[in-house]
């Protein structure tokens, strides 16, 4: 492959061009995020005693009777999602069986955030219904209606901090070590093996650094809320996006480092459709190909003519 093809691919991949190459490879992540949902949820719930939701309403313990034809219902759905095969319907399908899914951790007291599991082939059903007929708009609006779904959640979790504290959340971080040691604590509680309070020493020692630097943790605090709540600037381009996925990337970093709180579902979709890190990846290991043959082309053309020579 010529240098500039590949120049061209990753010129693509920062640009404005949707392709259907980047389209299938966000596909690939999107279904290994769901198909990871179906499996631990049922394979972790046998019940659904606070049901919540569709949940009151439907039995939702019918989907954990039959993991295995879950299972085979979902790969089944997810197979024609990656071939492009009546997505209207197969999307539709996907969209009620993920807000099942979704739907039963939370009748189990599970808050895991999974809703964004659900409203991504909700929105990527829209831009279907919208753009059918309309090739380039569609290529661009089913991302960008992904992307737009996963900046609510984050602007959602930005207003609710300014809501529940009523518009002091980075005035009063003398809170937060508090929440630091509970989030902790919870983390241990939750272990099968039981916890000491060893288990807790690495929560001490960030609650004592925050009581200790209380200037610059109200500049943290600042920082972290304003990527949550202006997240709809991602929504703006592919660059934009791009860019947007690094700073939630450090914003997890930072809540993982500082409460144990690992929000998997809703990182690895940010990164599907932020980073399209599926793409990226492939892209990464086609360059290095890539690069290794012509690297080899070149050496054997240096040799060959020397070859013919003594010959």
């Amino acid at each position: 492959m010529k240098n500039s093809s590949l120049k061209k691919l990753w010129t693509n991949y920062f640009s404005n061009n949707y392709t259907y190459r980047e389209w299938f490879f966000q596909k690939l992540g999107f279904a290994v995020l769901i198909f990871s949902l179906a499996y631990v949820v049922v394979f972790n719930y046998v019940v659904v005693p606070l049901p919540e939701s569709i949940c009151l309403f439907v039995d939702c313990t019918l989907l954990l009777k039959y993991p295995h034809w879950v299972l085979l219902v979902i790969t089944g759905l997810l197979i024609l999602y990656l071939n492009e095969k009546w997505m209207i319907a197969t999307l539709s399908a996907l969209s009620i069986l993920v807000f099942l899914l979704c739907v039963i951790p939370d009748s189990n007291g599970h808050l895991l955030w999974l809703e964004v599991l659900f409203t991504i082939p909700v929105v990527q059903l829209l831009a279907y219904l919208l753009y059918s007929g309309n090739t380039q708009e569609l290529a661009k609006s089913r991302v960008q209606f992904s992307v737009a779904a996963i900046a609510a959640i984050y602007v959602l979790s930005g207003t609710t901090k300014l809501q529940d504290s009523h518009f002091t959340w980075v005035t009063q971080t003398q809170n937060l070590p508090i929440h630091v040691l509970k989030a902790s604590f919870n983390m241990a509680h939750s272990q099968l093996k039981g916890f000491t309070l060893s288990n807790t020493e690495w929560a001490q020692t960030v609650a004592n650094w925050m009581l200790a630097h209380p200037k610059l943790l109200m500049v943290l605090t600042a920082f972290a809320l304003g990527i949550e709540l202006f997240a709809f600037l991602a929504v703006i381009n592919k660059r934009f996006a791009w860019g947007y996925g690094f700073l939630l990337i450090l914003l997890h970093a930072g809540v993982r480092m500082a409460m144990s709180i690992v929000l998997p579902f809703i990182v690895l979709a940010m990164l599907v459709y932020y980073v399209n890190i599926f793409y990226f990846l492939w892209l990464v290991a086609y360059s290095v190909t890539v690069g290794i043959k012509n690297r080899v082309a070149t050496v054997f053309n240096h040799f060959a003519p020397s070859r013919q020579t003594n010959s």
